[in-house]
């Protein structure tokens, strides 16, 4: 059995039928393994832009002895130019930064939208990649924060089988850096509380008559933390 972390666990919990799904820049390649060991895909392509990581993924898959019947591909190749347009029901874009993500979804934004679904969990810069995931209609079914150690991730699930969501381009001043359709729970508040501290700093640092804008990011955040406590939030709703 492969024991998944926090951030890889939720990943594969989005998960819940027999997709074909692609793993983009595999890496150890635990989290597509563990859903074909626990029979959750059909099959799964791993993909690197490197070779010494498909040689490491390969001695992974002998390791576990799948079945002969387990279908189980690697490519070598940049993000998602190796594959043809309805060749994937997933892609899994996971530990990169959000602008190369943005960059791997934008070379190949026809593959990208054939595709049932798309799971990213960028590392960084994600206000960048959610200004372009919704300025090219990309459909945010859901976000959510998860917490592994002391860190935060932000997991944004695009569901291509359905209509984008004309609410989010009628966001607020802050729906790029705090979400769009996020999973309000305890790991949500610790990130508003995060950003606020972040903010405050920022705030602390600059000169009074440049503060207005950062200001005004603090009280967003402060009534939007009001708004959840009122109406007693839980896991199964939406910001």
């Amino acid at each position: 059995m492969i024991k998944l972390t926090n951030r890889l666990k939720y990943i594969y919990d989005l998960i819940d039928e027999k997709y074909i799904v692609a793993d983009i820049g595999s890496d150890h390649g635990y989290l597509p393994l563990a859903l074909l060991m626990d029979k959750k895909i059909k099959e799964v392509i791993l993909t690197d832009v490197n070779k010494m990581p498909l040689n490491s993924l390969k001695e992974n898959i002998k390791k576990y002895k799948f079945d002969k019947d387990i279908k189980i591909q690697t490519r070598l190749g940049n993000g998602l130019e190796v594959f043809e347009d309805n060749e994937v029901d997933i892609f899994i874009i996971a530990g990169m930064g959000g602008i190369l993500i943005k960059d791997i979804i934008n070379k190949s934004i026809d593959i990208s939208k054939s595709s049932k679904k798309i799971i990213l969990q960028p590392m960084n810069n994600v206000d960048v990649l959610r200004n372009y995931l919704v300025n090219n209609n990309f459909n945010i079914g859901s976000e959510k924060i998860v917490k592994e150690k002391d860190k935060l991730y932000q997991i944004i699930l695009i569901d291509n089988t359905k209509d984008v969501d004309n609410n989010l381009i009628q966001a607020n001043i802050l729906s790029d850096v705090l979400g769009y359709k996020m999973i309000i729970d305890d790991d949500y508040l610790l990130f508003l509380d995060k950003q606020k501290g972040k903010y405050k700093k920022i705030l602390n640092s600059i000169n009074d008559n440049k503060g207005d804008k950062v200001l005004n990011k603090i009280e967003f955040i402060n009534k939007l933390l009001d708004e959840i406590n009122r109406r007693e939030y839980d896991s199964k709703r939406y910001l």
